[in-house]
């Protein structure tokens, strides 16, 4: 693999097992990244579906010929995380018309009409191809390439081959604006090239009108479109990838918040994150020898049984046997029996598989209650609701127990209706079959409760009142229920008394569902023995928030520590290197530095070691003079 590359920074990792296992886990690493990277590109795809399709119908909108059509694409800050949109672009754009795909390198206008000129004939030529198939022979791979010339960068060229032209720029603000300044106004005004330009851009349209110049800008007809935001792309890839019940490999609370650290507050970047996932899903394959298990789909006891000793080896069956030492047989058996303990582990993983399934569901009924209101506090992302679950906290935090409080009886029944809908999804409904029977009850009895007083005499008023006196009183006895127990467990089954009211007695039955549901479904994935297997968890957060400037400075400060080296010592010595020298040194001046006592301070430095080699170092010194008068200013 190339120098660089994700695996550069797994060296460290020291597997336990030989060679051919790790080789062997390295390719079944590939072939799972194949198809996580496969759901991934198609998730980036649907989530941007809609805009490429308006895109693509704007190109086809009848032309002026005043004017150069102008497609404004408002992206994020991070451009690459929208290639994969751009390269769907350009690739359904060229099928209808012409179509060229502009780096942002392009530093001079002949460079520029150049590569649209080159494109565009191979496209021509592409299309002549498959109208007329010609058999495959050096003759005429050579006239092939005789027909493009990247020298002919002529306007009126380009006009006697096409009449009409898409111009996409992926990156807007990394273009030379004057290049971009001067293609426009030799473009603008043919009659006989009708332009089509696409800008994607990171800011605002006010960054065209700032670069390009006002007859440019003129001659502009912009439409905007906006692709969807960094933030509901990720919660989308939480969903498919972390959420909905499949093999992929899970995160531990500690790395998907030093992932989520990441994104939110250091570079908001889709294709960061996902650098960070595949770097986790490398990290697991690599070193963890029964990383094997947790690619299978369903597991068989053969599965298990040559993986025994590594098994005994996770923390969590540590935590469980001292859980169990009230039971001493049980942990012999665990311990010494190979045939219990095997069929013990496979009972163990396929009950994280369940917990995962229910764990899905239980979280997308949670997303849909927050949509029962409007205020923005009780609407929590995605990814943040996925990251409190992981902590089994979920179920105790205040913003669930507020969506419970706040359910008013006439949305009830529909909202049930809807939990009950996704429990009835074909890869939950095996694992929801008492609690579907209770959500089915309850939907009954609140129907009937609504009919009831609707085809009783009272008027609607009455009935409102009815309603909202029993949601008022639950609510009542719920809130001094808190305030009087110090454990404030509002949803506990006795938090609510039994009442004649039926509206109150319905809520409360509502309440306690959710409440039992929550608890059961939500609980943490580290309350499981053998959870290891599927989550992969990673406390150091290095590897997912990397920070150069610092590892930097930690190095040159501390190069015995950090680096490893034996020569180098706390003090300054000679033997370190120059870079190291001057660094220290520079630490040791106050505010404002001296460059003549820094120098004569270096050259005391060099000087323990040998006079004689002083005048070689005067070259470099120069150089590290350079750079430490950079970092000052």
């Amino acid at each position: 693999m190339e120098r660089g590359s994700l695996t550069d920074h797994l060296q460290v990792i020291q597997p336990t097992d030989d060679k051919p296992s790790q080789d062997g886990r390295k390719l079944l690493f590939q072939e799972e990244w194949n198809r996580v990277q496969a759901e991934i590109e198609q998730i980036l795809v649907d989530s941007d579906r809609s805009q490429l399709k308006a895109v693509l119908d704007f190109i086809q909108q009848p032309y002026k010929l005043s004017e150069i059509r102008t497609g404004v694409i408002q992206g994020t800050i991070n451009a690459q995380d929208h290639t994969l949109f751009y390269q769907q672009l350009f690739s359904k754009s060229k099928e209808q018309i012409p179509t060229c795909l502009l780096d942002s390198h392009m530093s001079s206008p002949k460079l520029v009409l150049s590569a649209m000129y080159e494109q565009i004939m191979d496209q021509k030529h592409k299309i002549e191809e498959d109208l007329v198939e010609e058999p495959l022979t050096i003759q005429n791979l050579t006239s092939k390439h005789k027909k493009v010339d990247l020298q002919d960068y002529d306007i009126e060229k380009l006009c006697q081959t096409v009449s009409e032209i898409v111009i996409i720029v992926p990156s807007f603000e990394s273009m030379d604006h004057d290049t971009m300044s001067t293609v426009l106004s030799i473009l603008s005004g043919r009659e006989s090239l009708k332009t089509t330009l696409l800008l994607g851009i990171s800011s605002s349209t006010d960054i065209i009108h700032q670069t390009l110049s006002v007859s440019v800008t003129s001659q502009l007809s912009m439409q905007k479109f906006h692709l969807k935001n960094a933030e509901k792309t990720v919660d989308h890839l939480t969903k498919q990838l972390l959420v909905r019940p499949n093999t992929y490999l899970r995160m531990g609370y500690h790395t998907f918040a030093d992932m989520l650290e990441s994104f939110q507050i250091r570079n908001l970047s889709v294709q960061k994150f996902i650098k960070s996932y595949q770097l986790a899903c490398m990290a697991h394959y690599f070193r963890d020898p029964l990383s094997v298990l947790s690619a299978k789909e369903t597991l068989s006891l053969t599965d298990v049984q040559p993986l025994l000793n590594e098994i005994r080896k996770l923390p969590s069956f540590k935590r469980y046997v001292e859980q169990m030492k009230e039971d001493p047989d049980l942990i012999k058996n665990l311990l010494t029996d190979d045939t219990f303990f095997s069929t013990w582990s496979l009972e163990q993983l396929k009950r994280v598989k369940g917990h995962q399934t229910r764990f899905g569901a239980c979280l997308e009924i949670i997303v849909i209650t927050q949509q029962l209101f409007p205020v923005g506090s009780l609407q929590l992302p995605l990814r943040t609701l996925y990251k409190h679950s992981l902590s089994g906290r979920l179920g105790d935090h205040d913003a669930v127990k507020t969506l419970l409080l706040k359910l008013e009886l006439p949305a009830i029944t529909k909202h049930l209706e809807s939990c009950l809908a996704i429990m009835q999804d074909p890869i939950y409904t095996n694992h929801y079959t008492e609690d579907m029977t209770k959500l089915q009850e309850l939907i009954k009895h609140l129907t009937d409760l609504v009919e009831e007083y609707e085809l009783s005499d009272r008027d609607q008023d009455d009935t409102d009142y009815i309603i909202k006196t029993g949601l008022k009183r639950v609510r009542k006895e719920l809130e001094h229920t808190r305030n009087k127990s110090k454990r404030a467990d509002v949803l506990h089954a006795d938090a609510v008394h039994s009442s004649d009211d039926d509206i109150g007695e319905a809520i409360t039955r509502t309440i306690q569902f959710f409440s039992s549901l929550f608890t059961n479904c939500l609980t943490s994935y580290e309350m499981f023995p053998l959870n290891e297997i599927y989550y992969f968890e990673d406390r150091t957060g290095f590897s997912f928030a990397p920070q150069p400037r610092e590892i930097l400075h930690t190095g040159l400060a501390h190069p015995a520590a950090y680096l490893e080296c034996k020569c180098c010592k706390e003090e300054i010595s000679a033997s370190m290197e120059d870079t190291m020298i001057l660094y220290r040194l520079h630490l040791e001046c106050g505010r404002m530095i001296n460059m003549y006592d820094l120098l004569m301070a270096f050259s005391t430095v060099l000087e323990k070691q040998d006079s004689s080699k002083l005048q070689v170092r005067w070259l470099i010194l120069d150089w590290l003079g350079t750079l430490a008068e950079r970092q000052i200013i």
